[in-house]
């Protein structure tokens, strides 16, 4: 009986063993802390257990098993491969600094490695090996180790763009021995903006140009979205020199006047950050002073350069460009003299209009001294005295701006010269004047708009009679005006304002009185065109604030009307 009973009991207990057995082999299965997956943990910890790849320390063993115990759906490849990137991130930390020991206090640092070896953009060995690198070149080892303790984050930072910079900033600051205790007391100095200034980015070239020059925000943003970003990706001790000695040259203009100085420095700095770029002892300071010795520039005159449109002129190469230039100028001036001796006409023409010395020497300024020089048919000399009284003409287009305006000029003088205008063009210049002539006592007619402002003058002298021409614009018979200097149009007469002179004073004339003026055909061309406002009112016997009246309120009318009519018979565009 007890046999039978003693059967029965142990036959429950194997069921209920088996049963036990069952359960635990499927929680194994289902739990994530299973007998299965702690045997799968050991051996990833122990497949990472290889001497030759340093980092793993005993006291590292639990977190090394910790991190292995991330949810089940990261792959197993996935998570070799991220504890591998952090071995090799660890050891090269440790190449510089020893093994990073005690866990407690490298404990941020690991975390930080672990971290940055997981995500997208991974840190690299290589900016790790650069930061250490730059970091133990000039600070001591127990230093290192403090700031990278602390502050792991500076290992993602550029060395060339910030952590340098930055390093020198503060150098320049604070002697040696003090720089090195105050990181020690702030192991994350070198991630600041100077002093005072945080950021996540670090940008000595901002701070410079918003605390120092005074410069806006608009104004920095404006110069980063221009062809000015490069300059805050430069090192700051390569731009403060260079922005120094603009500074001091700009100061000679404006003595006593620091703000006035800095000011002009932000101007040029936003119209040509290039010249940051340019190095001062190779570029810049060998061509200030060439110009000031060829062309016997004060420093004042240098300063007034500097705040002109034009000083990108500074960043033209010496020998290639400023040298021969300046000569073949010089030589053009002086009539084909080989001296080098500077003249008041070089000074005069190069500083009236520096964009000359950016033209091109072969393609563009021969060119034209070439053009102008075949137009001569004696010793008149175009080319130089265009050099001398117009020199912005080299700066227009020669088939596009000078060529078409010296023939139609050419049509309306009748004049001689080697010219390419329409055949059927009367020579009735009685004075025998040769286009040459007749350009050279005002090249400035050249820089006017030959659409916009020397036909519609033209056209006015021809509709109220002071010249006689064709529909082709071709001179062929005197004006209506008989006297000798009505006979040619000279170039200073075309160059008056259509709108604001001519026009007002016609209509004036023409509105008055029988009693109260002279003839209309009595009106001397030089005192219509020439003379100022009190010469016109005196010669016509008008009062000078009624006139001044009513050229105010006529002015609007008369350049609708005139430019409707230009319109209407030509199709001219109406500018109000």
């Amino acid at each position: 009986m007890i046999g039978n009973k003693s059967c029965g009991l142990r036959v429950h207990f194997v069921v209920l063993v088996g049963m036990g057995f069952l359960l635990r082999l499927c929680y194994s299965f289902s739990s994530e802390a299973g007998p299965f997956r702690d045997k799968s943990r050991r051996l990833s910890l122990l497949a990472f257990s290889d001497s030759s790849l340093p980092g793993f320390s005993n006291e590292e063993g639990t977190i090394l098993e910790k991190d292995l115990t991330y949810s089940r759906r990261k792959a197993p490849g996935e998570r070799v491969s991220r504890l591998k990137a952090r071995q090799l991130l660890v050891g090269t930390v440790e190449k510089y600094l020893g093994p990073m020991e005690p866990i407690e206090e490298w404990k941020r640092a690991h975390n930080y490695l672990y971290r940055k070896s997981s995500e997208e953009k991974k840190l690299s060995v290589k900016q790790v090996d650069l930061v250490l690198n730059f970091l133990s070149s000039q600070l001591e080892r127990e230093l290192v180790c403090s700031i990278i303790q602390s502050t792991p984050r500076i290992l993602r930072k550029s060395v060339s763009t910030q952590l340098e910079p930055t390093w020198l900033f503060l150098n320049d600051i604070y002697p040696t021995s003090m720089l090195t205790e105050a990181l020690f007391r702030k192991p994350d100095l070198l991630l600041t903006r100077g002093i005072g200034y945080q950021a996540d980015e670090l940008n000595l070239i901002q701070v410079y140009f918003s605390q120092e020059l005074k410069m806006s925000a608009s104004q920095i943003e404006k110069l980063q979205k221009t062809n000015g970003a490069f300059l805050f990706q430069m090192p700051i001790h390569k731009v403060l020199p260079i922005a120094t000695y603009f500074y001091e040259i700009l100061l000679q203009a404006s003595p006593n006047n620091e703000e006035k100085a800095k000011t002009a420095l932000c101007k040029l700095i936003l119209s040509r950050p290039q010249l940051l770029q340019l190095s001062l002892e190779e570029s810049l300071k060998p061509r200030i002073a060439y110009l000031q010795d060829r062309l016997h520039l004060e420093t004042k005159e240098v300063a007034l350069f500097l705040q002109s449109s034009v000083a990108g002129i500074l960043g033209l190469n010496l020998e290639k460009n400023l040298v021969p230039t300046i000569d073949y100028l010089e030589r053009t001036l002086l009539q084909g003299s080989d001296t080098r001796k500077p003249t008041n006409e070089l000074k005069s023409c190069i500083m009236a209009h520096p964009q000359i010395l950016g033209l091109s020497l072969e393609q563009n300024l021969k060119k034209k001294v070439e053009y102008f020089c075949s137009l001569e048919t004696s010793d008149t000399q175009l080319a130089s005295r265009i050099l001398k009284r117009a020199p912005a003409v080299y700066s227009l287009s020669l088939t596009g701006n000078i060529m078409p305006t010296i023939n139609f000029l050419a049509r309306i003088w009748g004049a001689k010269g080697n010219l390419a205008y329409d055949e059927g063009v009367q020579n009735s210049n009685k004075s025998g004047d040769s286009i040459a002539a007749l350009v050279g006592e005002y090249p400035s007619i050249l820089t006017l708009s030959l659409d916009r402002n020397i036909m519609p003058t033209v056209g006015f002298y021809n509709k109220t009679g002071f010249i006689s021409l064709d529909n082709k614009w071709r001179k062929h018979s005197m004006g209506s005006h008989g006297n000798v200097e009505q006979t040619v149009l000279r170039g200073r007469y075309i160059a008056s304002s259509l709108y604001n002179c001519l026009l007002p004073r016609w209509h004036c004339t023409v509105e008055q009185d029988d009693e109260q003026r002279k003839n209309k055909t009595d009106i001397p061309l030089h005192i219509l065109a020439g003379a100022n406002d009190e010469v016109f009112c005196k010669h016509l016997g008008l009062e000078f604030d009624a006139y001044q009246n009513y050229k105010k309120d006529a002015i609007p009318k008369l350049k609708f009307n005139y430019q409707l009519d230009s319109w209407l018979n030509a199709g001219s565009q109406i500018l109000l």
